[in-house]
């Protein structure tokens, strides 16, 4: 009788085994891949980034530009900004980046994260 018992508990506890392995090997990572969009929860995404700044400036009003950083310059009057830029590329030719040296030297504040950058000539 009391191999019986012994027998089963095996039994069960070789059933629990397996079970329990193939629930791991289901796992997958997330994508990894860069998005940069502000909705994206996903790694690389920033979604908490816009989220934070959101959070930081509650006061100030946040635009989303998706256009020549020199007609998006033009048309800021605030020389209290910031201008914050999250992008996996940024291309820019001279009269962006004089634009850009020009948000500098009126004590705007210029913040680039960019993978890669480009000069377009």
């Amino acid at each position: 009788m009391n191999k019986i018992y012994l027998h089963i508990f095996l039994l069960l506890l070789l059933a629990v085994s397996i079970t329990s392995c193939n629930d791991q090997s289901q796992k997958r990572l997330p994508s990894l891949t860069e998005t940069f969009s502000k909705v994206d929860k996903r790694p690389f995404g920033t979604y908490i980034a816009y989220g934070q700044v959101e959070n930081m400036f509650s006061r100030n009003t946040i635009r989303n530009k998706k256009q020549a950083f020199t007609k998006t310059w033009n048309e800021i009057s605030d020389t209290a900004s910031l201008y914050v830029c999250l992008a996996p590329a940024l291309y820019v030719n001279d009269e962006e980046v004089k634009a850009m040296m020009q948000v500098i030297q009126n004590r705007t504040t210029l913040f680039l994260d960019i993978l890669q950058n480009k000069f377009l000539h």
